[in-house]
């Protein structure tokens, strides 16, 4: 939305999905952040398009699953317009493929959170796509690296352990370089491997141990409130660009400088 800038105005949001009950629920949780006024909403991809193009909203929740145009059409549809310049838009899914995760980036999203989340991991996750509270735009000098390492071993990745180290630094790379989330397998895995002299395959093997270990014998409670579903036998363990992507979406949200 054009004018006031948004410490001037109340946001505006758009919400689109298949379910009445998710949308509804999205609506009721954002509207009650100060920072925004009524929500609009969309049952329907082709919905949701029009309302996009006719409000332009300073942000974009929207499932992947939609009637008539999915989620990743829509995104494609709106990418590179001018009301897409000034949005934030937020994917949640409870789909965790790598090739997901890789689309919902490739595609303009700024983040996605798995499906069912907590209000409080929508509400920080929004105030930090939108610098809302004070925060600014950059990020808390230093202290990347302690950051990463404080999550992953409350994680559970076991120390030491080679895919520990290969979580770090991957981890690392992504949050300076967002489009690696496209690369993980084509660049990131064979800088990784280039680094610590190993192989393509054994660095994805290693992660994927790692990230087992952890779902095993790591802490389960954390677990769910940074991935954002019951962790059991049914639900299974995410992806490695899933694990990866929702660890950097994380630390990117923290380390937002609030006064």
């Amino acid at each position: 939305m054009g004018g006031l800038s948004m410490a001037d105005r109340k946001l505006q949001a758009l919400i689109a999905g298949g379910s009445r009950d998710y949308i509804l629920s999205i609506k009721r949780n954002l509207e009650q952040m100060s920072a925004f006024g009524r929500c609009a909403i969309a049952y329907s991809g082709y919905e949701a398009l029009d309302k996009f193009n006719s409000l332009c909203p300073d942000l974009l929740v929207t499932d992947i699953i939609l009637r008539g145009l999915d989620g990743l059409s829509l995104l494609e549809k709106i990418q590179g317009s001018d009301c897409a310049k000034n949005c934030k838009i937020l994917i949640c899914t409870s789909a965790n493929t790598d090739s997901i995760v890789r689309k919902v980036f490739d595609y303009g999203a700024d983040f996605f959170l798995i499906k069912p989340f907590s209000d409080e991991v929508l509400h920080e996750t929004v105030r930090g796509l939108l610098h809302l509270d004070g925060a600014q735009g950059g990020y808390l000098d230093g202290g990347l690296e302690s950051r990463i390492m404080g999550v992953i071993l409350r994680i559970g990745l076991p120390p030491g352990s080679k895919g520990y180290h290969y979580s770090q630094y991957a981890i690392k790379r992504l949050v300076e370089d967002r489009s690696l989330m496209e690369q993980i397998t084509t660049k990131l895995y064979p800088e990784i491997a280039e680094k610590y002299g190993s192989t393509v395959g054994r660095v994805e093997r290693n992660i994927r141990h790692a990230i087992e270990t952890a779902w095993n014998k790591g802490d389960l409670e954390y677990i769910q409130q940074l991935f954002g579903y019951t962790v059991d036998e049914e639900k299974g363990k995410p992806t490695n660009a899933a694990f990866l992507a929702t660890v950097v979406n994380y630390i990117q949200l923290s380390m937002y400088r609030v006064n």
